[in-house]
């Protein structure tokens, strides 16, 4: 099934959000008294246990994963799939009143990883 343009677009911005704070996180290993950090010893600690080879690309590649998982999770809450839905239903729809689908979670693993609307091709 098609996604409209719209929900692409969602899609696409929740991923550009996980790519920032993809980078954020190697920003913040690099330097733990970043102007956005609000916990400045912990992210010196941190810093300090990934001194090894690779350990610092490990920690970004699960902090991405970790919220990969978490966008996801909120798809399945907006799209019904939660004890939410046992209280409410919440819907989206664009300001030109297209109602977003009840299955976006299941194209989030597809659009997680993209950056742009070039890479929107076959969609």
């Amino acid at each position: 099934m098609k996604l409209h343009p719209s929900e692409i677009a969602f899609l696409l911005d929740l991923a550009a959000a996980k790519a920032s704070w993809k980078a954020a996180a190697a920003a913040g290993i690099s330097n733990p008294s970043a102007v956005w950090i609000e916990n400045a010893n912990a992210w010196s600690k941190l810093s300090e246990c990934l001194k090894q080879a690779g350990a610092t690309e490990n920690f970004v590649e699960v902090v991405s994963e970790l919220m990969s998982g978490l966008l996801h999770s909120v798809l399945v809450s907006l799209d019904g799939g939660t004890s939410l839905a046992e209280t409410t239903l919440i819907s989206l729809r664009d300001e030109e009143g297209h109602e977003f689908k009840r299955f976006l979670h299941e194209f989030w693993p597809e659009y997680a990883e993209r950056t742009s609307s070039r890479e929107e091709s076959g969609h």
